[in-house]
């Protein structure tokens, strides 16, 4: 989204650096998703885009979310088969039944 964002305003990554202080190498890799950037920054680059930051907290919040889950390590088996159970979509006891061929009661 955020390259959607940079392309958008028609800035080139070096002219968003010196509008934001952010590094040109930072925004780079913030624009492929090789880095997660903070909110501030993030609220920077929406404004020297011209875009309201407001409209991207919500979308950069659940990225963080969504972040945060996946480096979570479970400690423990009961930790680590209700981190399995949620990674597969909270299947119901009836559907691990069936789709375990009926093994599992």
């Amino acid at each position: 989204m955020l390259s959607n964002l940079q392309r958008a305003s028609g800035y080139s990554l070096r002219a968003l650096s010196k509008r934001t202080s952010l590094s040109p190498s930072f925004l780079s890799r913030a624009m492929n998703g090789e880095r997660f950037p903070s909110w501030e920054a993030t609220a920077s680059l929406a404004r020297a885009c011209g875009a309201d930051p407001e409209v991207l907290r919500k979308v950069w919040e659940d990225a963080e979310a969504r972040r945060s889950r996946k480096a979570a390590k479970p400690e423990g088996l009961a930790s680590a088969l209700r981190h399995l159970h949620l990674r597969a979509g909270s299947p119901t006891p009836w559907s691990v039944y069936v789709n375990s061929g009926y093994a599992l009661s």
